[in-house]
């Protein structure tokens, strides 16, 4: 019996040695990663493969479809964990307006709100953030000129995996704060469908720079 104990021991210790080794190569992964100065996408999905880099109660998914989905996966999530006597400080959603219908962003933009879930929108795609770093504008624009506008900006074809874009958006983030808060205001008698261009990723950015 003895013999057995310690071989269950043994093999336990094992497994938490395993266990950390792995988590220490994810945590080296991420190191590398700040490291090089990798931009937005790559450590954000980084993140996303690894939730506990960013607290013990940290979850994070990716849902590729429509606004109100995000939410209703978003509120379903935290009820799971509230259930599970976990309770997140925040919960936030990401996405654009795109070319989805107008009533089906403002009510996806609604129903989070009324379930205590923050929302960072882009109206018409995340792109305009980028934008605001360099200017403020007010016209609608498509996704299409985002693009033609970032390349002018950068003096390069933009991409969203362009991992040149820490070193050419980094000194600009409170000029793209700023502009987005006055876009907010120029829409202010408008919903979040008609505001266009307008963005709340600056308010995710700003609570998360609490945490730098």
């Amino acid at each position: 019996l003895i013999n057995i104990l310690d071989e269950t021991d043994i093999l336990s210790a094992i497994n938490v040695a395993e266990s950390l080794l792995t988590r220490l190569d994810v945590i080296v992964g991420l190191n590398d990663r700040v490291s090089k100065m990798e931009y937005e996408n790559d450590l954000r999905d980084y993140i996303a493969e690894h939730p506990w880099l960013l607290g013990p109660n940290c979850q994070t998914f990716k849902v590729e479809s429509c606004n109100r989905t995000i939410v209703e996966k978003a509120i379903d999530l935290a009820k799971q964990a509230e259930d599970d006597g976990e309770v997140y400080d925040q919960v936030w959603c990401a996405f654009d307006k795109d070319c989805f219908p107008a009533q089906n962003f403002n009510s996806a933009i609604s129903k989070a709100e009324s379930n205590n879930i923050h929302v960072a929108y882009s109206n018409e795609a995340f792109e305009l953030w980028y934008l605001l770093h360099f200017e403020f504008l007010q016209s609608q624009l498509s996704r299409k000129d985002y693009m033609a506008k970032l390349k002018e900006h950068l003096g390069h074809k933009y991409s969203k995996n362009d991992k040149s874009m820490y070193d050419a958006l980094s000194d600009k983030q409170n000029t793209a704060i700023k502009n987005a808060k006055n876009l907010l205001i120029f829409h202010s008698s408008k919903n979040p469908a008609d505001s266009n261009p307008s963005t709340t990723v600056f308010i995710l950015v700003e609570e998360l720079n609490k945490y730098l």
